[in-house]
């Protein structure tokens, strides 16, 4: 016999999904190795549970996916992991993938979080750059003529977006609300319950894979420009996660993990990127700095490079210079340097 079935989640399967076991009568183990490693991992957490009755166990497959370190993982959050475990569950339930939503400001990690969840998930991972996406038929690729034998034939070239959708694996459709409503509306029966649109460049139906992921991630906030509204259609159709800045401690950690930038330092960036935002919240002039670009100059930092021409080369030189001592750049100079300030004279002090 070349398959069996799993006494956990009842599928069939070939017999290299098992492991080998003695004691068992087909010398194979109950359960798929999917199965084990999930049951391996329900195991750590009520370990992790018992020890610390803070942490709850959502459900089995929440328990199964890693539990989230700000230091390492900046973007995955506890509702993140659980709506991922849930939605992984759905599929090895023989439902197909739903569709999700990350949004969130510039730079706080949501591309990011998205290739997390194929990693943990041991999915392949294929990016589109939706602002790259000019007009409709630019989703599912290139069509020209050529001369073959001396007769015109027409050549299709499939998109890496028709190849991602057709298999299994997590499709990250980044930055969608930067393509128009025009062009990105012909996709919208990919993530209905049709699940199908015609292609047009074949008249034939493309067809959405059921163990294919879509992550769609848009910036939001009135800071960014060349963005669109966010059409409802998309919202309705998907699981929807709000992602945010982290607070100074864990941004902190989060630097000297990443980079290796020493303490001081990476206290530092937190705290200018922190003050930013506090400012960004009273005056929608104000362009809060980003995780990213504090990361950028830690990694400089810790090979050599000053903190404060280091600061300025990532985050202050990038803002307008448009209104003189009043405009983004000049303030958060002035910003910066205010924040030099008051930490010496917080370290004197102390």
């Amino acid at each position: 016999m070349d398959q069996k079935t799993c006494a956990d989640c009842g599928q069939t399967r070939d017999r290299t999904h098992f492991t080998l076991k003695s004691s068992s009568p087909d010398g194979l183990s109950l359960y798929c190795r999917d199965c084990q490693r999930i049951r391996r991992m329900n195991r750590r957490a009520r370990r992790t549970v018992h020890r610390s009755s803070a942490v709850p166990v959502l459900n089995p497959v929440a328990a199964a996916l890693p539990t989230t370190d700000a230091a390492t993982d900046y973007v995955m959050s506890k509702e993140l992991v659980a709506t991922w475990a849930a939605v992984q569950l759905l599929v090895r339930k023989g439902r197909s993938a739903p569709t999700l939503v990350f949004l969130g400001p510039s730079g706080c990690g949501k591309s990011e979080g998205a290739k997390q969840l194929g990693a943990l998930a041991g999915l392949d991972v294929t990016k589109i750059d939706a602002p790259s996406i000019t007009d409709p038929e630019a989703w599912f690729g290139t069509r020209e003529v050529v001369v073959e034998d001396g007769a015109p034939k027409t050549v299709i070239t499939d998109s890496a977006f028709v190849s991602a959708i057709q298999r299994p694996g997590v499709l990250i459709i980044d930055e969608f609300n930067r393509a128009t409503d025009h062009t990105r509306g012909i996709v919208l029966g990919l993530l209905d319950d049709s699940r199908a649109v015609t292609n047009p460049l074949t008249g034939q139906p493309l067809v959405r894979h059921p163990q294919c992921f879509v992550i769609m991630t848009g910036n939001v906030g009135l800071a960014f420009t060349g963005t669109y509204a966010v059409d409802p259609a998309f919202l309705t159709r998907a699981l929807v996660t709000n992602f945010d800045y982290l607070d100074r401690t864990s941004e902190t950690a989060l630097l000297i993990s990443r980079t290796g930038v020493d303490q001081d330092a990476a206290a530092l960036l937190a705290r200018f990127a922190d003050e930013s935002r506090q400012r960004a919240a009273r005056d929608e002039e104000t362009t809060p700095v980003s995780t990213r670009e504090i990361l950028l100059a830690a990694d400089a930092v810790s090979v050599g490079l000053d903190v404060d021409t280091a600061v300025r080369q990532a985050i202050i030189n990038a803002l307008p210079s448009e209104g003189g001592a009043e405009s983004p750049r000049a303030k958060a100079e002035m910003s910066w340097t205010t924040l030099r300030k008051r930490v010496s004279e917080e370290a004197d002090a102390y």
